[in-house]
């Protein structure tokens, strides 16, 4: 019997312990201080410019962070116009669904960059957008990584009513003329 209820305690805690790894949505949208943690990684090529001899050289990127409470205008900015893009670009609020704003430069020399924001009330989604030098002529003559779109997510034991969004880390790679990767951890 002892034996039994020994296995059964061992059961319940390594089921319990794998399901700290569902993913729920969050229901609520609290603040949260330091909750988005970024981790840049800039190449020595980065925001590459071209000139007429054909060499090239690299420059500073901006990045705008925006931490948004519903997606629809800034898909629709993203995707528009060039008049869209360049108004992303601003790093301003663009519309009601638009929690923070903030923008960041990235020089090719300095490798890895760590950032931690707040998450504002009411943030579900984060949007980064790179100011490669001339975006939407490189986005028009091919497909280009510039705008990216990341959920924020919540985890928890057990389903219930109310969960919350846990803190993120994000790992965003900066290439040479678009983001190349991000990994939310």
């Amino acid at each position: 019997m002892k034996y039994l209820c020994k296995l059964l305690c061992i059961s319940f805690i390594i089921l319990l312990g794998s399901c700290q790894y569902f993913r729920y949505p969050a229901t609520k949208w609290p603040y949260a201080k330091d909750a988005i943690h970024f981790t840049f990684y800039t190449s020595s090529s980065l925001n590459i410019v071209k000139s007429d001899s054909h060499s090239s050289a690299s420059h500073p990127l901006m990045v705008c962070i925006y931490q948004l409470n519903d997606s629809k205008e800034f898909d629709r900015l993203s995707s528009s116009s060039q008049e869209g893009l360049y108004q992303l670009l601003e790093c301003n609020r663009f519309g009601d669904s638009v929690t923070h704003a903030e923008s960041f430069y990235f020089q090719p020399e300095k490798r890895k960059t760590d950032i931690y924001m707040d998450r504002k009330e009411h943030t579900k989604k984060i949007a980064i957008v790179a100011g490669y030098n001339d975006p939407y002529t490189k986005m028009k003559e091919e497909h280009r990584k510039i705008t990216e779109l990341i959920d924020v997510i919540g985890y928890h034991f057990f389903p219930s009513k109310e969960i919350e969004p846990i803190p993120m880390r994000l790992h965003i790679k900066l290439g040479p003329e678009q983001i190349e990767k991000i990994e939310v951890k």
